[in-house]
């Protein structure tokens, strides 16, 4: 049997695509994220006692643990806890977005150049290498089930891609509440469709609020308990303000470029234009819809501006092929198509110039957690006594309890965490505090026995030192400062 030519690119693409995103983050000993220690903190406690971690004796001084426990258990099978496999596999699932996305390009355009153009820019989106390479991020399996499920949605004409849409949506359900994009994408999809010109079969509309209410039901039933006591206030998971601040500000116009490049905005806002108003395609309004519904989850701060980046620009990658083909289209019809391999090389400058380039530059500026962190740490795990409290800011709460084994103040896990508003509070009086006796008042009342002042918490507090370090009730060890009244 001959084998097409466009699969043999596409695997080239992905296989460039998997080494490129291994080249960089196998480089790192470490992971790039505090958070990445949550996650391996849990996988880790599947593998060793064979039971989802359901209350941390280091996080916030002690709490119990709500979340969805899918992807841990996932990767516990997958990886048996192996470092190095945590940072191997999820390159590999993400790499297969381009096999999406061309295959969903090519569902809206019938074209299998554009489409392959369109798995090319979306391979390539500096936001979205940077949120998702050398971390253990739920993305990984997010992103891939959710254009899986985006693909069958174009496909149900028959009931065969019904059930696969419907086991890939239970999937999603446990995974992570961000899961619940494709619910609003849908709604927002169908809301489009009833007043456009095309129509929804029964099939399609049986499948998508049989999706819909399974994905509810499932939330609802992991988060019932908070959902009960917070109400609504769980969309924003408890963050305190001031750090929604730091990840939920509204984005500009030069976020968006920067974010995704030049290429996907341009031809991606060109391709929904097209399929939206010329052609009137499912495509470009199933990936409208997801467009619609990231700019309003980031308008009412719901979701960060680095992952409404991120989905945005994978969003666009897609209808991108639509102002591809339509430019190539062009082109054809004003009998140039014999200087079409010209005009192909010269995309392929522009994506070399404007993605690739950019993708490599963001990519470069990565980095790990600083061997000097992780040293100290290791010294105060055998240089304090077991269930010391540590202090360290916010985002060196899940290291703290990794890699010291010791209780930390506050993590950046705030679904359920007691009172993190006002331990946020007092972690930035303590750091930033003239006074030894509000000091010392705000270090008793979260039991604090050890302040760890690392590089990072001097630039974020812009401190050089403690400023009440000269009384007796503090000994310094390194940058450590263990209180000894």
């Amino acid at each position: 049997m001959k084998i097409k030519k466009e699969f043999i690119f596409l695997v080239l693409l992905f296989l460039f695509t998997l080494f490129f995103r291994l080249h960089y983050t196998l480089s790192f000993n470490e992971f790039s994220s505090d958070t990445a220690y949550f996650h391996l903190t849990n996988i880790e406690n599947l593998v060793q006692d064979k039971e989802i971690l359901s209350y941390n004796p280091l996080s916030y001084g002690g709490r119990f643990l709500v979340y969805s426990w899918m992807f841990h258990v996932i990767f516990a099978i997958l990886t048996l806890g192996s470092k190095f496999l945590l940072k191997a596999i999820p390159e590999v699932f993400l790499s297969t977005l381009v096999f999406f996305v061309y295959l969903i390009a090519y569902e809206i355009t019938k074209d299998k150049l554009s489409s392959f153009f369109s798995a090319l820019l979306s391979a390539f989106i500096p936001i979205f290498l940077t949120e998702t390479m050398n971390v253990i991020s739920v993305y990984s399996l997010i992103l891939p089930l959710l254009f899986l499920s985006f693909y069958l949605i174009l496909k149900l004409n028959s009931s065969k891609y019904c059930y696969i849409l419907i086991i890939t949506v239970f999937l999603l359900s446990f995974i992570h509440p961000s899961s619940f994009i494709f619910v609003l994408t849908l709604i927002f999809y169908f809301f489009l469709m009833s007043g456009g010109a095309l129509s929804s079969t029964r099939l399609e509309k049986e499948a998508a609020l049989f999706s819909v209410l399974l994905m509810i039901l499932v939330q609802f039933v992991i988060y019932k308990n908070l959902f009960l006591d917070k109400g609504l206030n769980i969309v924003w998971t408890n963050v305190p303000f001031t750090v929604l601040s730091d990840f939920f500000k509204q984005p500009t116009v030069f976020d968006f470029v920067l974010g995704f490049g030049v290429l996907p905005y341009i031809f991606g806002l060109l391709g929904l234009y097209l399929g939206l108003v010329k052609y009137k395609t499912k495509g470009a309004y199933l990936f409208g819809a997801l467009s619609l519904v990231i700019l309003s989850l980031l308008a009412l701060r719901f979701i960060s501006i680095n992952l409404g980046l991120m989905f945005l620009g994978l969003a666009l990658s897609v209808v991108a092929s639509i102002g591809i083909k339509s430019i190539f289209g062009y082109i054809s019809n004003l009998r140039l198509s014999h200087f079409k391999p010209i005009f192909v090389l010269i995309f392929l400058i522009l994506f070399v110039s404007l993605s690739f380039v950019p993708s490599v530059l963001a990519v470069k500026n990565l980095k790990d957690i600083p061997e000097y962190k992780i040293n100290d740490l290791y010294y105060l795990r055998g240089h304090s006594q077991i269930g010391s409290v540590v202090l360290g800011n916010i985002y060196e709460g899940h290291i703290i309890s990794y890699f010291a084994t010791r209780k930390n103040v506050a993590d950046t896990n705030f679904l359920n965490a007691p009172n993190p508003v006002k331990r946020l509070g007092d972690i930035d009086q303590i750091y930033s505090q003239w006074s030894t006796a509000l000091a010392l008042e705000l270090i008793r009342a979260n039991s604090i026995d050890i302040i760890y002042l690392s590089n990072d918490t001097l630039d974020r507090y812009n401190i050089t030192d403690l400023k009440y370090v000269n009384d007796e009730c503090f000994v310094k060890d390194g940058r450590f400062y263990f209180v000894t009244c």
